[in-house]
């Protein structure tokens, strides 16, 4: 674990993160590749894992992150598309987890509880989604089942970083839940923008170090 690169990384983050965060509210889409760009930084954390370990479930996971920089502008620019491909993002996650070894048992039993939760916050507001209801179900699935592997990895491996790994895919529900929540509601604010952003550079960050 090289902590020099890691710590590198956080900042660079940090840095690149919060000048998208003060930038947008003037001009939202001059500063989208510092949003995207920061995402793109944790995700060479899990290429250079994949470059030292040389295993194609780490690849995979390289791919998957990559694919949520790509959705982090297009999200901006045309939501459905955001949707699409953090949607293909989670597919490539799961599939890099899952070739890692995961609890299936746990897996299952995690993502009932995550995707019941889901559910049950958002169904009384399914009216208000209209032709964004089924793809809405279909990516919370998706989102419900890379963050099941995750916990499943975790439980499987035991490591500090399988469960760091967990936890970020704990995060990354969160925030895609703070995303749903003032999408339905028109009521986003800078606090919550602010804390969304936290939860999700921090999601792909433990989701790109973990692979190190």
């Amino acid at each position: 674990m090289d902590t020099t690169l890691l710590i590198i990384t956080a900042v660079l983050m940090m840095v690149l993160g919060s000048i998208y965060v003060a930038g947008r509210e003037r001009n939202k889409r001059k500063v989208l590749a510092f949003k995207a760009a920061a995402t793109l930084a944790a995700d060479m954390l899990a290429v250079i894992a994949a470059l030292q370990e040389k295993t194609v479930s780490v690849w995979f996971v390289a791919v998957g992150i990559f694919l949520y920089a790509c959705a982090d502008i297009l999200l901006e620019i045309k939501f459905i598309w955001g949707i699409l491909c953090f949607g293909v993002g989670h597919v490539w996650m799961i599939a890099g987890i899952g070739l890692q070894g995961i609890s299936a048992g746990a897996s299952v039993l995690i993502f009932v509880l995550l995707y019941g939760i889901a559910f049950f916050v958002f169904r009384p507001y399914f009216g208000r989604l209209k032709q964004l209801k089924m793809p809405g179900l279909i990516y919370a699935a998706l989102l419900c089942m890379m963050s099941a592997a995750a916990w499943g990895a975790a439980i499987t491996a035991g490591t500090m970083w399988s469960w760091a790994r967990a936890v970020g895919s704990l995060c990354f529900v969160i925030s895609d839940g703070i995303i749903g929540w003032t999408f339905i509601h028109r009521s986003r604010t800078r606090c919550s923008g602010a804390i969304l952003m936290i939860l999700y550079y921090l999601a792909v960050y433990l989701l790109g170090a973990a692979g190190l």
